[in-house]
């Protein structure tokens, strides 16, 4: 039901209001795209958390509990080969070039089958 703008007398149609006589606004339709429901937003949070969490443990590194393939120091982080097998390395030592020891920005697969971490320098040079 409609009300006026004017008193908040109820309507029943009609260009003026029947208890002021204020003229009534056409009523129009809602405009498409109008406010979504909260069920809809529930939806659509619920889909971007999914989406969060199926990247997040997808793609970030594994935590495993094997001795690092360079200290022996566990935890490490599984790097898989191109062979399918594993290479553990900790985070110590992942972040430290392997050859000269400044900040490891790079990794790349040795060929004893190692995950190597290395500076942009020595990276240029390895490949």
């Amino acid at each position: 039901m409609a009300y006026c703008g004017n008193c908040g007398a109820a309507l029943e149609g009609g260009r003026f209001c029947p208890q002021c006589g204020a003229p009534v606004e056409p009523q129009s339709a809602a405009p498409k795209g109008g406010k979504k429901s909260p069920f809809m937003k529930i939806i659509v949070a619920a889909v971007v958390l999914a989406a969060a969490v199926f990247l997040v443990t997808r793609f970030l590194p594994k935590t495993v509990n094997e001795p690092c393939d360079w200290c022996g120091h566990k935890p490490s982080v599984a790097y898989q080969l191109r062979d399918g097998s594993y290479s553990y390395v900790c985070r110590d030592c992942s972040k430290e070039c392997f050859w000269c020891g400044k900040k490891a920005t790079k990794h790349y697969e040795s060929m004893l089958g190692m995950m190597v971490f290395v500076c942009s320098d020595c990276y240029e040079d390895v490949s």
